[in-house]
């Protein structure tokens, strides 16, 4: 997350706003409801942070010129509909089984088997241990965009086939590899988004609403 802050959330919301059309009664009399395929991703961050953090999320705030500039972000908990607390990609410890001092782990990354086009919502992945690493819910990245699973096709120790959403949004060449952090372009959903309320004890609160740039 921008201004390194993530440390600070107390909480966030991840969810894709559908841009549907609803458009007149078919003969019968029933409501049209057409998909657009131009849903995108919304965020609502809830951070608590001290003041050394104020000043730097000002000088980020309005350097933004509200609107204007977006920001690579994406899900603090990057394994979604899970309890296992994996983060994404595959955990690769030292031989005696022990992470970095900083208590992270190697990386193993994944990359696709087979090109897939632009608005595609399936991709073959490669990777040791991939059948461990993914599972509906979960967030992934590639090109730089954001992608949630929504339902999982065969599977072995080293291959797996994933549906997502949403479409891609750009197509994808065989062997392009994931992003270890998914992340997408995010911008504030408003020009006065994002108020910062000062609190007693040099501490302060803010929200951020954001919305995916497509």
């Amino acid at each position: 997350m921008a201004l390194g802050l993530a440390q600070f959330i107390q909480s966030e919301t991840w969810e894709i706003d559908p841009h549907n059309l609803q458009v007149g009664p078919s003969l019968l009399g029933t409501d049209q409801i057409v998909a657009t395929l131009a849903d995108k991703w919304t965020a609502k961050i809830v951070l608590f942070a001290g003041l050394p953090s104020l000043s730097a999320f000002r000088g980020w705030k309005t350097s933004r010129r509200g609107r204007l500039i977006a920001d690579q972000m994406g899900p603090k908990r990057e394994l979604a509909g899970s309890a296992n607390g994996r983060t994404f990609g595959a955990a690769v410890l030292h031989d005696d089984g022990t992470p970095h001092d900083d208590g992270t782990p190697y990386g193993q990354g994944y990359e696709a088997t087979a090109a897939a086009a632009l608005r595609a919502t399936r991709i073959t992945i490669t990777a040791p241990g991939v059948t461990d690493q993914f599972a509906v819910g979960r967030f992934f990245g590639i090109g730089g965009r954001l992608y949630q699973i929504t339902a999982l096709g065969g599977t072995s120790a080293t291959e797996a086939t994933i549906d997502f959403w949403p479409p891609l949004r750009a197509a994808v060449a065989a062997g392009e590899s994931f992003d270890w952090l998914p992340r997408t372009d995010m911008r504030l959903s408003a020009d006065t988004d994002a108020p910062i309320a000062d609190r007693v004890g040099e501490i302060f609160d803010v929200t951020l609403n954001l919305a995916e740039v497509l």
